[in-house]
């Protein structure tokens, strides 16, 4: 899911397109046109639904963890500021430097 709102258009584009020829067909003589893109809106309805459930788990799981929701896009390239709140931090306790992983 590299970017779920621009899939999601894209999806939707394909969905509205079928469904406009659906409907512009559905008075011709040749039903064929209208079963094809009736179909095409099916296929488009079905992958909606798939990367809508795939975001919506994605979702589900940040929020039950307590996260901030950090797009799939961004997940594979940290951030420099992220990258930093997890680097080792010096403490020093009875004179010794100790390092301790934020968390």
């Amino acid at each position: 899911m590299s970017d779920p709102v621009a899939s999601l258009r894209e999806r939707a584009g394909v969905l509205t397109t079928a469904l406009e020829q659906w409907a512009g067909q559905a008075t011709a003589p040749d039903q064929a046109a209208a079963r094809r893109a009736a179909s095409t809106a099916v296929d488009a309805i079905d992958a909606l639904l798939r990367e809508l459930f795939l975001l919506r788990g994605h979702l589900v799981q940040e929020i039950r963890h307590g996260g901030t929701v950090v797009p799939a896009a961004q997940q594979a390239e940290p951030e420099r500021s992220q990258v930093a709140a997890h680097a080792p931090a010096a403490s020093v306790q009875g004179g010794h430097a100790a390092h301790r992983v934020r968390r």
